[in-house]
């Protein structure tokens, strides 16, 4: 909650962001944090971002948290992070195929405290894609979720290529 907060007075400070260096650390960092653990990551190539590393990096991190965290219950767990510049702006994709929410309930997503799986089936506050979206607008992007029951979820975060 602290963090949410925090966000709304904190200035941006922009710079380029090599994506792939970022998400490689996230990637190690998650998979040290569960060793046991057993992901398939599919991460392709991602162009630079434009925007401030320390809040960017908590987006992302927010986003694999929730692809690891709803795939715990799947199988054969796959996170994918793929990336693209289109018309002017720089786009994000982080898929699992998870449990999945029911897109009817979309909105809730980016509400902070609104969660759409209990406590007891998935830990979590309920603030880290409140958080997500507020970093992304604060740099002028969107930020949509996509979804189905038991279908995984796509997350579609899209950046200004350079400064505002």
């Amino acid at each position: 909650l602290m963090v949410y907060s925090k966000l709304g007075r904190q200035s941006v400070m922009p710079g380029s962001i090599d994506m792939d260096e970022l998400i490689r650390d996230l990637k190690l960092e998650f998979t040290t944090m569960q060793p046991d653990r057993t992901v398939t990551w599919d991460i392709g190539p991602l162009p630079a971002a434009w925007g401030d590393a320390g809040m960017l990096r908590q987006v992302f991190y927010n986003l694999l948290t929730n692809a690891l965290k709803f795939t715990r219950q799947t199988v054969n767990p796959l996170v994918r992070i793929a990336g693209e510049k289109v018309d002017g702006t720089t786009r994000y994709v982080v898929r699992d195929n998870g449990v999945g929410f029911d897109s009817n309930h979309q909105r809730r997503l980016f509400q902070p405290f609104q969660r759409l799986h209990s406590a007891q089936e998935f830990e979590g506050t309920g603030v880290g894609l409140a958080i997500a979206q507020r970093v992304v607008v604060k740099h002028g992007g969107t930020i949509v979720a996509e979804s189905q029951p038991q279908e995984g979820a796509t997350f579609t975060v899209t950046l200004p290529v350079g400064p505002l």
